[in-house]
């Protein structure tokens, strides 16, 4: 089964990175972005 990839924005780091801890061990690679503006250097 090929991985999924979820996106996560959130301006608060700490919740940002405990998303992306409990989505990363349920198997999902995730991409991580503070806000829209940074999201857009992403793609």
């Amino acid at each position: 089964m090929e991985k999924q990839t979820i996106l996560v924005v959130e301006d608060d780091k700490m919740i940002r990175e405990l998303i992306t801890i409990y989505l990363e061990k349920a198997g999902y690679d995730v991409i991580e972005a503070a806000d829209g503006k940074r999201l857009s250097r992403l793609f």
